[in-house]
């Protein structure tokens, strides 16, 4: 018996540096349908990091691969922003002190979901 085991990983790194969308007052919501999975995927295109989201889950789906993702943060420390941009919504201070806790303790932070099999937060040194 033969068991041949593949495994995907694609690698993303991002500074977040200088991001701005503006899409005015309207919403800009759309559904986006695989034809050959049939999956449906909600876009919210007025906001950045759900619309990440949505493109690295059809990535996972059409490929199978796990998504690990490096933020390369500019400062010794992340900021509240740095962080709760990629937890999920309503994680608010709680998730933010949790991940800062992580990254004293180990020099790196580690947030799982928004589109990230896991997202690490490396400390600057």
């Amino acid at each position: 018996m033969v068991v041949i085991i593949s495994m995907y990983n694609t690698v993303t790194t991002t500074d977040k540096g200088n991001l701005e969308l503006d899409y005015g007052a309207e919403r800009a919501d759309l559904v986006i349908k695989n034809t050959v999975t049939r999956k449906n995927y909600p876009y919210e295109s007025h906001r950045f990091t759900k619309s990440t989201a949505v493109m690295f889950d059809m990535l996972k789906h059409a490929t199978g691969t796990n998504v690990v993702g490096f933020y390369v943060i500019s400062r010794n420390n992340a900021s509240y922003y740095d962080i709760s941009n990629f937890l999920p919504e309503g994680a608010g201070y709680d998730g933010v002190d949790a991940v800062r806790k992580q990254m004293r303790k180990d020099k790196v932070g580690t947030i799982v979901g928004n589109g990230y099999d896991e997202l690490f937060i490396p400390k600057r040194i």
